[in-house]
């Protein structure tokens, strides 16, 4: 029986060159020893190996340490879109942390976009894309109204559809969010 090495099938590892299986398998051997550095990054998905390059850029020795190998576990389950629209969304963020405190964390996703953009090649398909928040009931136009109008407050350039058919048939009521990515 072989072993799994990962929690999810990867589209992504899918769909390379080799099989998921064998696209997956550690390349080196398990770290022995003693090993020195300024700063130990855990995990070698697009979040740590970003954060290891800022600071290998501002001069510091980083050590990236992954279970198995980079970006096998949930960067190669993501759908590569790159927002900055919060998870919670952005009412939630404002009751969270307040509105200023909130409007800082949107503009340092936005930042960590425009980061991404700068140092992408072009292999990495990066793109300007929209991203929507949206309900497929139309009577949630009021909530979702509500929404767009937090999102505006905390800086995201938004713009609020009554209908959003003609992008996805199910998409009802909600509102674009102009300038977000995807990447592959």
């Amino acid at each position: 029986m072989q072993q799994r090495l990962v929690t999810h099938d990867s589209y992504w590892l899918k769909h390379t060159q080799t099989s998921a299986v064998s696209a997956i398998r550690p390349r080196f051997a398990s770290l022995s020893g003693t090993h020195r550095s300024d700063v130990a990054i855990v995990g070698g998905g697009i979040t740590g190996l970003s954060t290891a390059l800022e600071l290998l850029e501002r001069g510091y020795s980083v050590a990236v340490y992954d279970a198995l190998i980079i970006s096998a576990g949930t960067t190669s389950a993501s759908t590569g879109h790159a927002d900055a629209h919060p998870e919670t969304g952005a009412s939630g963020l404002i009751k969270k942390l307040g509105i200023e405190a909130s409007r800082q964390y949107v503009e340092l996703r936005k930042q960590a976009i425009d980061l991404i953009e700068q140092r992408a090649t072009p292999s990495c398909d990066f793109v300007r894309v929209p991203a929507f928040q949206y309900s497929e009931d139309q009577a949630d136009e009021h909530e979702m109204r509500q929404e767009f109008e937090s999102a505006v407050t905390i800086g995201l350039d938004a713009h609020f559809e009554g209908d959003l058919t003609s992008n996805v048939e199910h998409m009802r009521v909600g509102f674009r969010l102009i300038d977000m990515a995807r990447l592959n």
